[in-house]
């Protein structure tokens, strides 16, 4: 059987692996953890803030609230725990519906448009501000000291006349200053700062060249990387085409592998391919009745002191486990059926089956729980999204196990075209 990795599958690791992941786990999923992760953050800061209160409350306070911090965090972790347990049971239950409502593989799908950010330049596309040139005073005005007057006039003439000349002195002084700055300080500063503006917006734009440079060559980069993915989709579909063997086991192997099963449920799957035929022969291996999930809720006995789990029945295991199988083996062909290029597999023989331990050697066992052979003309005729399972693989002639739960496995007289 084939299990070798291809070009296509390294195409989906790079571009689909995290939407695989995504999908894998439902809205309702991604949000309890999320809150989980909220509320154990919000209880590791309460109880950080209960430490530093410690030497302020009383003991028994100090008590109180630590028990009610526990008691709330053990609760956020019931409530989560209990969604998971809920979504990992419905998603097990929906494999078929899921499977044929999500979009079909197609090998040109792996082609994609370059998808470019926003240029962002960030402060750099803000021109700098121009600067506040200093503004030169008004000249210093002359001010004569006051003249005496009346009698005083008689005796301080000469006082007078010094102060008049020590007055003229100071103000000569300070239009010369004046002169000094308005003429030579005031101009060279306002030449400094005009200067310092200049230096700055030109390495902005220096820097803002820059940055749109280096985006325009990380855009140029990625429309690269996108014809490059696209010319090799091209040639590998040709090759698919034209019946090459290994692209027709690149192709086959991709619709396989990127097929999202649950974490609590996975399927592994082995094949072969007829050119002459056109024919495919699936192997797919499932969980073992053990494996199974089978959490339900879990819950808090107060009087007990202790968690309790609730888990399916008997019955509930035994219906789950023989419906899922048969689900597996329709959402197997569908996805081979529905992939593009169609005209690749126009026949598929298939089979379930599951490893475990014998309970009758005790020695590891494979037990086939279906064999089934369907034609691309009459498959279509099944409304995958209302059909029972079960039901229809009887419809389409197929062997399949009375109790896959039990281990019953198929016969091995009839065959898959018995």
């Amino acid at each position: 059987m084939a299990k070798k990795r291809g070009f296509i599958a390294e195409l989906i690791y790079q571009q689909e692996l995290a939407e695989k992941h995504r999908q894998q786990a439902s809205a309702q999923l991604v949000r309890s953890q999320q809150c989980a992760a909220e509320q154990a953050e919000r209880h590791r800061i309460r109880m950080q803030e209960l430490e530093a209160r410690n030497e302020r409350y009383s003991a028994a306070q100090a008590i109180y609230e630590a028990r009610v911090a526990e008691e709330q965090a053990r609760d956020a972790k019931i409530a989560a725990d209990n969604q998971y347990a809920a979504d990992q049971l419905a998603m097990i239950d929906t494999i078929l519906i899921k499977s044929v409502s999500e979009p079909q593989f197609s090998l040109g799908a792996l082609k994609y448009t370059a998808s470019h950010p926003a240029f962002d330049p960030g402060d750099l596309d803000r021109p700098t501000a121009k600067p506040t040139l200093a503004v030169a005073p008004p000249k210093p005005a002359y001010s004569p000291p006051p003249a005496p007057q009346g009698i005083s006039k008689l005796f301080q003439k000469r006082q007078h006349e010094a102060a008049v000349e020590a007055a003229r002195a100071k103000w000569n002084d300070e239009v010369k200053a004046w002169e000094i700055y308005t003429q030579r300080t005031l101009p060279a500063k306002n030449r400094n700062l005009t200067a310092q503006f200049e230096v700055a917006e030109l390495t902005r734009k220096e820097q803002l060249a820059a940055a749109r440079a280096k985006y325009d060559q990380e855009c140029a980069d990625r429309e690269t990387v996108a014809l490059a993915r696209a010319q090799q989709v091209d040639a590998l579909l040709g090759r698919v085409l034209q019946q090459d063997p290994e692209a027709v086991h690149e192709f086959i192997d991709a619709i396989l592998q990127i097929s999202n099963y649950p974490e609590t449920y996975p399927v592994s799957s082995e094949f072969e391919y007829d050119a002459e035929s056109r024919e495919v022969t699936v192997s797919v291996q499932v969980p073992a009745p053990a494996e199974m999930w089978t959490l339900k809720s879990t819950k808090w006995v107060k009087s007990a002191g202790e968690i309790r789990e609730t888990r399916s029945s008997q019955a509930e295991q035994r219906r789950r486990y023989n419906t899922t199988v048969a689900a597996v083996a329709l959402r197997t062909m569908s996805e081979l059926f529905r992939a593009e290029p169609s005209e690749i597999i126009k026949t598929i023989s298939l089979t379930v089956f599951t490893k475990t331990d014998d309970p009758a050697t005790g020695q590891q066992k494979s037990f086939r729980f279906v064999e089934v052979a369907a034609d691309r003309e009459q498959f279509p005729q099944y409304n995958l999204e209302k059909v029972e399972p079960a039901d229809a693989l009887e419809h389409m002639h197929a062997a399949v196990s009375k109790n896959a739960f039990a281990l019953k496995a198929v016969s091995d007289v009839r065959g898959i075209r018995g």
